[in-house]
């Protein structure tokens, strides 16, 4: 928040009042904040395609809700909106901005974009995942929907059929 944000800069000031300072901010839902999105918006959590068998996964609870997708449309629009209210007001304040070097924009596990739990997940293939995939695919094929069924020689498939192809072989330790 900007003021857990502003107590920090203060207390940093305070000690050396030259400091120049690089934020870094995470801008994932974690927890009862991503419970509380998806109770809004049931198919933005993540969820794993992966195999039954890996270890501690039946003791993490509610697994798929602990983290929104970063493919959620409404999670990217509401995290641009706050980064901007963030920049503006670090760059206007009459302290802080001569103070303020810039920001790392963080995200998901480990703040690296590698979402929640890939390792021992895999791929997020939540609803908000496949309709992102599927535009990706739509754009990177044209729309021409020959080309892409022999890419992927299925000359069944089209571009409201496409899925994410999980687990990506030698992406997870359980990738086969």
């Amino acid at each position: 928040s900007i003021d857990k944000m502003s107590r920090y800069m203060d207390m940093i000031l305070q000690y050396d009042p030259d400091a120049k300072i690089l934020v870094r901010a995470n801008v994932s839902q974690y927890g009862k904040s991503a419970k509380r999105w998806a109770e809004m918006h049931p198919d933005d959590g993540i969820r794993f395609e992966y195999p039954p068998d890996i270890e501690g996964i039946e003791e993490l609870e509610d697994f798929d809700q602990l983290m929104t997708s970063v493919f959620s449309e409404g999670w990217r629009e509401t995290a641009e909106e706050a980064l901007r209210l963030f920049a503006r007001y670090f760059a206007n304040h009459p302290l802080y901005s001569e103070h303020f070097l810039g920001y790392h924009l963080g995200g998901n596990e480990s703040d690296e974009w590698f979402h929640y739990a890939y390792r021992e997940a895999g791929c997020d293939v939540s609803p908000a995942a496949q309709k992102y995939f599927r535009k990706f695919v739509t754009e990177k094929y044209h729309g021409d929907v020959q080309a892409l069924r022999t890419a992927w020689g299925d000359d069944t498939i089209d571009f409201e059929q496409v899925a994410i192809p999980c687990p990506i072989p030698g992406n997870t330790p359980h990738a086969k």
